[in-house]
């Protein structure tokens, strides 16, 4: 397999792919790459869709951080891998990121009067019913903040399966100067301990651990990572109850340890990616 860039794709390099706004009785062109733009609740929305032929499975990719010095929102990752995942592809934008011009990472989680996760997750499942996609074929697919956001969204989808790369799953814990940007922003300049008391499940994943028990998560985990390793992956692990060397052959949240030096810059190799995509595909299909 070729060599995977990490690189992100912001919109005046789709200049070639249709752009049309929300259709719910055919939200995406089965025949070649479209993007779909529309608004609601006072926000924009960017949904990129790839379509493989007649294929049952989607494959739904969150993005991290996007240094606004390089990419103007909407920013889309791994657009350039379509044609390495078995099934359709949807990217999503985060659109809080129109909310400022230096905000990069957000974690879709919106604002303090607007979480996008209902209508995010609303907009996968009308564009999955059209394509004849069951929740069981439908995979999140993320890392760093949009690890966080694949997990995330299966409170609201519980069936698909989500796989998160060096995901952060305590956005106060993430020792990154872009979670004090992102509070000050979207929720009134609240601290990280503010932001733990008034909304503690919005902001930590471990708050939701009852509910994605029952779910189907594979987390990669980069040991040269330290920092997501002892802070992110390790409080999540306690949490699940399973331990952090937990097999990634056995049960529902399954983790997969792999060693890339660069650390957190440095996400799955193309052999972690074949392995994490081959796991998902084979949990759902138990």
């Amino acid at each position: 397999m070729a060599k995977l860039q990490q690189s992100k794709t912001p919109l005046e390099k789709l200049k070639n792919v249709v752009k049309c706004g929300w259709n719910a009785d055919a939200p995406v062109d089965l025949n070649a790459p479209s993007l779909i733009q529309f608004e609601e609740s006072g926000m924009r929305f960017d949904f990129l869709f790839s379509p493989k032929k007649d294929s049952d499975k989607l494959f739904v990719m969150f993005s991290g951080d996007a240094l606004r010095q390089q990419y103007e929102p909407p920013v889309f990752q791994r657009w350039t891998w379509a044609p390495h995942f078995p099934g359709h592809c949807l990217y999503i934008s985060d659109p809080s990121l129109f909310l400022a011009d230096d905000l990069g990472l957000a974690w879709y989680t919106g604002t303090q009067d607007f979480d996008p996760q209902d209508v995010i997750a609303a907009r996968i499942k009308s564009i999955a019913d059209y394509l004849g996609i069951s929740q069981n074929n439908i995979y999140t697919y993320g890392s760093s903040g949009g690890g966080f956001a694949a997990i995330r969204m299966q409170l609201s989808l519980p069936d698909i399966t989500a796989i998160a790369v060096n995901p952060q799953t305590d956005i106060p814990e993430y020792n990154n100067r872009a979670v004090e940007k992102y509070f000050r922003i979207c929720f009134g300049g609240r601290g990280r301990d503010e932001m733990r008391q008034d909304f503690p499940e919005r902001i930590n994943l471990a708050k939701s651990a009852s509910v994605l028990k029952a779910g189907k998560i594979i987390i990669a985990q980069n040991r040269m990572d330290k920092h997501h390793l002892l802070d992110h992956l390790t409080p999540l692990c306690q949490a699940m109850g399973v331990p952090v060397d937990h097999n990634p052959n056995d049960g529902k949240f399954r983790i997969v340890m792999f060693d890339h030096e660069g650390g957190h810059k440095k996400a799955e190799t193309p052999e972690v990616f074949e392995q994490i995509v081959s796991i998902a595909i084979g949990m759902s299909d138990e």
